[in-house]
């Protein structure tokens, strides 16, 4: 099985793909045959649980352009038509609703996680669990 964090790997493939054709990128890693693909989506409000905790959180960061957004909702679109399953949960962001699957699938089956958010490479310490904080297109 293969979980990939869908925000994190959409925009790493439109900044470093160099084929020019991202959308083709991720459609044919979503289909290759013989595994499943998970991609998880940060929930709508998917900070806000975080920040009536620690109301500074993530508040340096910039937003994203809106044009991300845009670029999201197309590839949550090319996903449909894919052998892909898709996770998002309100207010969860993608590292969370991970977390969860993780722990609850990797006693039975091998689980490769793809994401560059270090806050889930302590998942790899689990049986069963790697990781590749590169993206799938080996750049």
């Amino acid at each position: 099985m293969r979980i990939y964090d869908g925000n994190n790997q959409t925009r790493i493939t439109w900044e470093t793909d160099t084929s020019g054709t991202p959308m083709r990128t991720i459609l044919n890693e979503a289909n290759v045959p013989g595994q499943t693909r998970i991609w998880v989506w940060d929930g709508k409000n998917a900070n806000e649980r975080r920040r009536n905790i620690f109301s500074g959180y993530k508040s340096k960061r910039p937003p994203a352009p809106d044009e991300f957004y845009k670029t999201v909702s197309e590839v949550k679109r090319l996903l449909q038509h894919s052998q892909a399953i898709q996770i998002e949960v309100p207010g969860y962001e993608a590292d969370d609703v991970i977390y969860s699957v993780v722990k609850n699938w990797s006693r039975d089956e091998a689980v490769h996680v793809i994401s560059t958010d270090r806050d889930l490479m302590p998942l790899t310490m689990l049986a069963n669990v790697t990781s590749s904080q590169v993206p799938f297109m080996g750049v």
